[in-house]
């Protein structure tokens, strides 16, 4: 019979918490934003045709969103989603100050509340890959934090809705500051894994430090120019 081991017992792995996480990022969020002065704050973010107050103001939206809201900015912008997002953002961010929305973000940190068809992963993706857009124009680092990030590229990878699977067909992903890999194309595209979220959701400037000839056909799909 085998002696039993004084050694403690190691501890279970933990389990990645979407809802912890999402709290996480949109605190991260408050913290960065709380130090813009009203110059950066009417800056043109990564998304385009959209100030950082814009963007700001999208995120506010994501926990008080209905069907019914939905349906009537959709009506309005003629049934063009992407249109009817970007008129509600900007009327928001044309009448409501920035420490507000702040504060909208803060105090709602912790909802799970998302719009129709939508999801607390996608809100997690939505909130970090904002957070690029804001800060990269601005000069500002806001690192990723991997053990949040990666599950939120993961799904950007598997969902449908961002164009990951056609941008990177036959392309093999690595993030060069980080553990994680995808995919077993021919062409290899190595960058940080906050490059590497922009480009899975179609941001031309996730190209900036990527390497390899994976970057050279995933700039041509996203019709960019590689020097």
């Amino acid at each position: 019979m085998s002696k039993p081991s004084n050694r403690p017992a190691a501890d279970p792995p933990r389990r990645f918490d979407p809802p912890a996480a999402l709290e996480a990022e949109r605190l991260d969020l408050c913290r960065l934003l709380d130090t813009l002065d009203e110059g950066q704050w009417s800056t043109p973010s990564l998304c385009d045709g959209w100030t950082v107050h814009d963007v700001v103001a999208h995120l506010s939206t994501s926990t008080r969103t209905g069907l019914r809201e939905m349906v009537v900015a959709i009506v309005r912008a003629r049934f063009d989603f992407d249109r009817a997002e970007a008129d509600t953002a900007r009327t928001i961010a044309r009448t409501t100050d920035p420490d507000t929305l702040v504060k909208m973000l803060r105090d709602h940190a912790d909802s799970t509340r998302h719009a129709p068809g939508s999801s607390t992963p996608d809100q997690l993706l939505d909130v970090i890959v904002h957070a690029q857009d804001i800060a990269r124009p601005l000069d500002l680092d806001h690192p990723v934090h991997p053990a949040r990030a990666i599950p939120a590229l993961d799904h950007a990878l598997a969902s449908r809705w961002y164009g990951a699977e056609k941008r990177f067909d036959d392309v093999q992903l690595a993030a060069t500051d980080t553990a994680w890999a995808s995919g077993d194309g021919e062409r290899r595209l190595e960058a940080p894994l906050a490059d590497l979220l922009l480009l899975a959701t179609g941001r031309v400037a996730g190209l900036d430090n990527a390497t390899g000839d994976g970057a050279t056909i995933v700039a041509e799909r996203l019709g960019a120019t590689r020097e």
